[in-house]
């Protein structure tokens, strides 16, 4: 007998919505305006288990969020995009308790939901997402659960992995570039100590043009590299001096992006590296903010245990 093939490991998600059951547009806006920071936090409802579906994301995966026909006239499409932030947990344990959402189900709000997922939402396209049309066309995601369940299943929000052949495709459609590979499905590993730290490798129209501004190489001044992909591409991460969201706060703004080779991201997002201007190459028209670096410098470098 053959062996019988592994499926491939999760590194994204879709999250469906059934507007009939759920104003998601009122959500987000309420995400965005009411309920303090960190703004565009939210939270998903899901099951423990659907279909043999595992429900362990991992912090720092990216979802899509998939709103369903409903009773719209409009077609389905994908509306936003952002990264895990919180795990699955019960709903007493969530870390922003006011951000649940729960004034926006309509119906359907069934105790079989047991699980609430954080997400940090990084951009909504209401008027202008990706349609089911345009999904539809894409091989890698013929056979996508929630593409076929168009018009929304009776559980107002359900959940789909993504693997990476899938996560690239929607990628490029949403025009998100460098989405970082978290496998969620993948064996486990051995124990290992707890850390405080969390790293999310967002990538903002800003930080996008910030690495093309430096060819993808690395701004550390004794580094310059970048690496080299198949086709002539190149990869490069942006790396937000003052972090964005969550108790930093820091600002999507040009003086707060730099771009680094994977190393040198992971030593300033684990607080091992110090920032100075003079350990940065800065090429005419991009300007780091002091106010930035000294932020690293008091509140991250080692700060992180």
């Amino acid at each position: 007998m053959g062996s019988r093939k592994q499926p491939e490991p999760t590194v994204g998600w879709i999250f469906q919505v059934n507007p009939k059951k759920y104003l998601i547009e009122d959500y987000f806006r309420a995400a965005e305006t009411q309920y303090g920071k960190p703004e565009n936090r939210i939270y998903w409802t899901i099951q423990k288990s659907h279909k043999g579906i595992p429900t362990k994301p991992a912090i720092g995966q990216p979802i899509f969020i998939w709103l369903a026909k409903g009773n719209r006239k409009s077609e389905p499409s994908l509306i936003a995009y952002g990264t895990i932030a919180e795990l699955p947990t019960a709903r007493e344990n969530v870390q922003y308790k006011n951000k649940l959402g729960d004034e926006f189900w309509t119906s359907g709000n069934s105790k079989i939901y047991a699980l609430e997922c954080g997400i940090q939402l990084e951009e909504t396209r209401f008027n202008a997402g990706i349609p089911l049309s345009r999904i539809k066309r894409e091989p890698a995601l013929a056979n996508l659960r929630i593409a076929k369940a168009a018009e929304g299943g009776t559980t107002g929000m359900l959940s789909e992995p993504l693997n990476a052949s899938q996560l690239q495709v929607l990628s490029t459609l949403w025009g998100v570039e460098n989405l970082p590979l978290h496998a969620a499905d993948l064996p486990e590993p051995p124990d290992r100590v707890s850390t405080t730290t969390s790293r999310i490798i967002r990538d903002t129209q800003l930080a996008i043009e910030g690495k093309r501004l430096y060819d993808y190489k690395c701004q550390i001044s004794d580094c310059g590299k970048t690496i080299e992909l198949p086709g002539g591409r190149k990869y490069a991460e942006a790396h937000h001096i003052r972090p964005l969201g969550g108790d930093h706060a820091g600002l999507d703004i040009r003086e707060n992006i730099i771009c680094l080779c994977p190393n040198h991201h992971a030593e300033l997002d684990l607080g091992a590296r110090q920032l100075s201007r003079e350990t940065l190459r800065l090429v005419d028209g991009h300007g780091i903010g002091e106010e930035f670096i000294r932020y690293h410098n008091e509140h991250i470098y080692g700060k992180i245990k």
